[in-house]
């Protein structure tokens, strides 16, 4: 017990100072974001190098305050969480510890509920996603939010459960750009650039043709063609195959908390009996 007691202390100081670090960081990054606006032209966070002000026609100004306050709460949040476990493994602290142990187990408890949603609630998930878009693009009938466009071009999909969703709006062409397969598919960037009419050529594999697709001039349906230019599948099927993996991964997660969980309840229970009056 001497042993596991020893060995539990220290790694949890360790581990939660690590965190505490990033839930620094978080708080610094979202800080940036919030007040100095101009700084998310000067991060680079892409893969091939491309500076991130590429990204600047995706998203508007309440996205990236949304983005801020999200990165701030959640610092905020880890950085508190992971000092109660930091402090309270050093200084042998049974409050702190104990703090640390009921809201580790609450998380344990919120992850748990959402593997379970994204696993068996697959049809709730998927009338969630095609009423985002019934509101987003059948309403609004010629427009679509940046978020849905980003979406589809990242996932590589179209629509809900297919292309064919679109044949009930009377949408632009800017619209079903991104539904078009493109050539350099690397980041976001490319899309950002690629979303821009008198840029678009060139960085779709066959655009006119992927319109006369989306149009419906030609009948796409079960077509090899189509697939080549064209993102044929919808977004439901896809993201849902993502999300499942998410979920899985969830409940990994729990179970190394809660291992996390028994040897902070073995360094708490420790403490107390040595706080304990003989």
């Amino acid at each position: 017990m001497v042993n596991l007691f020893s060995l539990s202390r220290k790694f949890l100081a360790v581990l939660n100072l690590a965190l505490a670090m990033v839930g620094v960081f978080l708080v610094a990054v979202g800080s940036m974001l919030l007040f100095i606006p101009d700084s998310i032209l000067y991060i680079d966070l892409l893969s091939n190098g491309e500076a991130l002000n590429s990204l600047k026609p995706v998203f508007d100004t309440t996205s990236v305050i949304v983005v801020a306050w999200a990165c701030i709460g959640f610092g905020l949040m880890v950085f508190i969480v992971s000092l109660c476990g930091c402090l309270g493994a050093s200084f042998l602290s049974v409050t702190l510890l104990g703090v640390y142990i009921i809201t580790l187990t609450q998380v344990i408890a919120i992850q748990l509920g959402i593997g379970v949603f994204l696993l068996l609630s697959p049809e709730g998930f998927k009338d969630t996603i095609s009423g985002t878009f019934n509101t987003h693009v059948l309403k609004t009938s010629t427009d679509i939010s940046t978020a849905w466009e980003v979406m589809q071009y990242m996932v590589g999909c179209c629509g809900v459960n297919s292309f064919e969703d679109y044949s009930r709006v009377n949408a632009s062409e800017d619209v079903y750009d991104s539904c078009c397969v493109v050539k350099d598919k690397m980041s976001a960037a490319s899309f950002a650039v690629a979303s821009e009419s008198d840029q678009s050529m060139y960085k779709y594999v066959n655009r006119a043709e992927c319109l006369k697709w989306m149009k419906r001039i030609v009948n796409a349906e079960n077509s090899p063609e189509a697939a080549e230019v064209l993102n044929v599948d919808g977004c439901s099927d896809k993201i849902f195959g993502s999300v499942e993996i998410f979920g899985v991964a969830m409940f990994s997660s729990v179970s190394v908390e809660i291992i996390i969980v028994i040897m902070t309840f073995v360094v708490c229970y420790t403490a107390w009996k040595e706080e304990k009056p003989v």
